[in-house]
């Protein structure tokens, strides 16, 4: 009965304060599947600005690869946030689907919707042989667009039908450009954060409004961009990691302290300095845990303080 009084206390002095700063005892007890150990860690968010043209982007990936190349040298972990076209276009690179306009182009042409079609034609306006028919003249500005993203428009012939099987060669060239980059993808998409995409883990939130609207989130680790608070709180069976610089300090699992940073630049390669101080874990290290069975009631009254206290 003690121990309920002075926890009740504890929560009516924070419920009166301006800045919540949540002690150790009143924080949730969790332990990490992957085996982290109870201690201080950093983890950093990495965010590039995503262009738009077809080859600023590929000028783009390419950084990206070399980025990645020297993170693996150091042994450096990289979590990499994702905004919506740039995980479009990473899903379509590791599904071999094509790189933006390619994308027109990889698929068959008698598969094209009438939408895509008309993106085709608005896109691509060249001569194709009268008697094709619309596949054929489809599939002549397909093969067309190929050459025009390499530079090669001056090697299309407008007289000639072409067929799926060159597209394939283009397209086959094209990929196995690619192959390494899609490897490096692949090797590290187990850290990516996918910005606004609830339902998949970890997401991350930029336009943070109050701790009640990230409760209906699907998402098991939710990452939020905000000055209202730093720290991690761990809400609603969700782990929140708080990446605001200023406001209140929330530390809400116990023996644990996440540091956690947001890491903007203009491209990959400006980013690659920052590396030499980058001593952050990998996200997907707290991407799955349980919670021990506690051992008595004041520990599991601490749990529900905890969390009313942040709301």
């Amino acid at each position: 009965m003690k121990n309920f009084l002075l926890l009740m206390s504890i929560f009516i002095i924070l419920t009166g304060c301006s800045d919540i700063v949540l002690r150790k005892d009143l924080s949730t007890r969790i332990e990490f599947d992957s085996g982290l150990k109870h201690g201080n860690y950093e983890l950093n968010f990495y965010k590039f600005k995503y262009p738009d043209t077809h080859e600023e982007k590929n000028h783009f990936f390419s950084q990206l690869e070399s980025f990645y190349n020297e993170a693996k040298k150091r042994d450096t972990k990289i979590n990499l946030i994702l905004d919506k076209e740039l995980e479009e276009d990473v899903k379509s690179i590791l599904n071999s689907s094509g790189l933006g306009l390619e994308k027109l182009a990889f698929k068959r042409s008698s598969d094209l919707s009438v939408e895509e079609m008309d993106k085709l034609s608005e896109i691509v306006s060249i001569d194709t042989p009268l008697s094709g028919g619309i596949i054929q003249r489809d599939l002549n500005r397909q093969y067309y667009l190929l050459l025009k993203l390499q530079n090669k428009e001056s090697n299309y012939n407008p007289d000639f039908y072409y067929t799926e099987l060159d597209k394939e060669k283009i397209i086959g060239e094209m990929l196995e450009k690619r192959k390494n980059l899609k490897l490096t993808l692949e090797k590290n998409k187990e850290n990516f954060v996918y910005e606004e995409s609830d339902g998949v883990s970890p997401v991350y939130i930029s336009n943070f409004k109050n701790v009640d609207s990230l409760k209906d989130l699907k998402s098991k680790v939710i990452v939020v961009s905000n000055s209202k608070f730093n720290g991690t709180a761990f809400l609603d069976e969700k782990i929140v990691l708080f990446l605001g610089t200023s406001g209140s300090t929330v530390e809400m699992i116990r023996k644990f302290k996440f540091n956690n940073k947001l890491l903007e630049f203009n491209n990959p390669k400006s980013a690659i300095e920052s590396l030499k101080n980058n001593n952050g874990i990998d996200v997907s290290k707290i991407e799955k845990w349980h919670e021990p069975i506690f051992k008595n009631e004041s520990a599991e009254i601490a749990e529900r303080v905890t969390t009313w206290g942040l709301d």
